[in-house]
Formats: C-alpha cells, sequence, structure tokens
C-alpha cells in the first residue's frame, strides 16, 4: 500500500495556528484584566464580603482558629482586590446571589395596582368590544400600559443565571 500525501496539511497547520493565536490573546486579556482587578482599591463592602467568606469556611472547618483569625485580620487591613484575593487563597469562592432591594418590588407592586384598571378595561374592551371604535381603543390602552409594566416587571424581578435558558455557545 502506498501512502499519498495528506492535501489537508497546510489547512491544519493554519487552523492550528489560528487556534493558538486566539488562545494567546485569550490569556493575554485575562491577564490584563487580573492585574487591573488586583490593583483595583477595596471597599469595605468587599472586606466584610470577605471576612463572611472566612467566616462560612471556619464554621464548616476549613479553617482552624488561628488561620481565620490571621486571615481575618488581613482581610480588614488589605488596600486592593488582589490583597483580598490572597486572603481567600484556597477556599473555594462560591458567587452570591444577587440581592434585590426590596424597593424595587414595592414600586413595582405599586404601579401594578395603580394601572390594573386601565389594563383591565383595555382587555375587556378589545375582547368584548360593541365596535371597532371600542376594539381599537382596547388595543391602545394594552399597548400603552403592558409593555411598561412587562419590563418593570423585570426590573424588580430579575432573572437568576440558573433561571436562565442554556447558552447556545
Amino acid at each position: 500500500m502506498s501512502q499519498q500525501p495528506d492535501e489537508t496539511a497546510p489547512l491544519d497547520e493554519f487552523v492550528q495556528r489560528h487556534i493558538a493565536d486566539a488562545t494567546r490573546r485569550r490569556r493575554e486579556r485575562e491577564d490584563a484584566e487580573a492585574t487591573l482587578r488586583s490593583s483595583t482599591l477595596a471597599s469595605d463592602t468587599d472586606r466584610d464580603l470577605t471576612a463572611n467568606v472566612l467566616n462560612d469556611a471556619f464554621a464548616q472547618g476549613r479553617l482552624t482558629s488561628e488561620e481565620h483569625a490571621e486571615r481575618t485580620t488581613r482581610a480588614f487591613t488589605a488596600r486592593t482586590h488582589g490583597d483580598l484575593d490572597q486572603v481567600l487563597t484556597g477556599l473555594q469562592v462560591t458567587a452570591a446571589p444577587a440581592r434585590v432591594p426590596g424597593a424595587r418590588k414595592v414600586v413595582f407592586w405599586g404601579v401594578t395596582v395603580m394601572t390594573s384598571p386601565f389594563l383591565m378595561m383595555g382587555l375587556g374592551l378589545f375582547l368584548a368590544g360593541s365596535g371597532l371604535g371600542s376594539h381599537i381603543v382596547g388595543f391602545f390602552l394594552l399597548m400603552l400600559f403592558a409593555p411598561g409594566l412587562f419590563a418593570l416587571h423585570r426590573w424588580a424581578f430579575p432573572k437568576t443565571a440558573a433561571a436562565r435558558w442554556p447558552s447556545t455557545r
């Protein structure tokens, strides 16, 4: 059996070169972001969140009392996010769920109560109106109030990452 030369070799080399180049650019971008993060000044809230992670790790038995005390002291004296990241070295940090302020929900329900008569009237006129004019007025009322109420609902009750549809990437 004779072997024929591989005609796809130049294409494979081309693809591999571009994959390596894209990987290198991604690593450079991630390194630049990490450098920027490590030099960004930390806030009191960041220090408190770090202390909460340390407290949870201590409560779970992943830190000794001496290590907890030392890391907590370092967390409260940290200046940058890089310092806080060093304090958390070795601890797996889970992302905290995004907290939605209660005021958003109050605003949503207040607006819902105020606009519901107009939405109900629009729905009634649109579905059971006596003439073309009443159907048009009903449709107008629905199109005037429903999109705003929907957008306000999305603002007051944002979807978490787990509740979203899976990514197609």
